[in-house]
């Protein structure tokens, strides 16, 4: 089973990263840009599951589609 999932800040409650993944990938933090380390080292992060998908493809669509929401607002 796939999912997609958000990284949001500890102290801010902010978003600041957005993904998709199968099994532990979204508590991971090996195989993270160094923008990644840099908030969590700062702000800390707290793992939220968003949606569960049976395919790849359907996580890949809807990260996508978060992605590009959270450039609109702005989030």
């Amino acid at each position: 089973m796939f999912y997609t999932y958000a990284h949001i800040t500890s102290d801010t409650n902010k978003i600041f990263y957005i993904g998709k993944g199968a099994g532990r990938r979204m508590y991971r933090k090996d195989a993270r840009n160094k923008y990644w380390h840099n908030v969590v080292s700062k702000h800390g992060y707290k793992a939220v599951k968003l949606a569960n998908w049976k395919t790849s493809k359907e996580a890949f669509d809807h990260e996508k589609v978060l992605i590009n929401a959270s450039i609109v607002t702005g989030k």
